[in-house]
């Protein structure tokens, strides 16, 4: 159930506080990752620095504009 009236482009499905480590996100999958990378935070994602991931993982980790992040 949506937490707010959808539009064409946006839906809040639902309102939860920051946590260090959420137990809810998307991985989202991108032929060009670098670039997806870079339009994500140009709309105000930022980069998460988790110390708990390895070297080399061919993913990132961003937050959201309100600091929730996603892989």
């Amino acid at each position: 159930m949506p937490r707010d009236e959808p539009d064409d482009t946006w839906v809040a499905l639902s309102e939860t506080p920051v946590q260090d480590r959420p137990r809810v996100h998307l991985d989202l999958y991108a032929s060009d990752q670098a670039a997806e990378i870079d339009r994500l935070l140009g709309l105000g994602a930022s980069h998460v620095d988790w110390q708990d991931y390895p070297e080399g993982v061919d993913f990132a980790v961003l937050a959201d504009t309100d600091g929730a992040a996603s892989a």
